[in-house]
């Protein structure tokens, strides 16, 4: 199942639980691009991978996480439900940070 997470605002002083993505992480990344919205990460993550965001996400539910690809945050959205299965979906501030990031996610290995 593919959960494409929204950003929200969130108070600064507040700690975050943070899912940082690195290239050992992502077995492959697509860049999806709409008409309507700007482009999104569709990485498919490794089995370790996906066990730690299944926990981080069912010990965070109904509190903002701090999603990060690298050292660059994509996000800070309020954990609705438990991310399961391989496949993460982000989306960037923009396409080229989508593809920047996807480049930076797949040649850094």
């Amino acid at each position: 199942m593919l959960v494409v997470l929204a950003t929200t605002a969130f108070a600064a002083d507040t700690p975050l639980a943070e899912i940082v993505i690195t290239p050992n992480d992502a077995g492959t990344v697509k860049v999806v691009f709409s008409k309507k919205y700007t482009a999104s990460l569709e990485i498919t993550l490794s089995m370790k991978k996906a066990r730690e965001i299944t926990d981080i996400t069912n010990q965070n539910l109904g509190k903002k996480v701090r999603v990060m690809i690298g050292d660059t945050v994509v996000g800070e959205p309020e954990v609705a439900a438990p991310q399961r299965g391989l496949i993460f979906g982000v989306r960037p501030k923009d396409s080229d940070e989508a593809v920047r990031l996807a480049k930076f996610l797949i040649d850094s290995k």
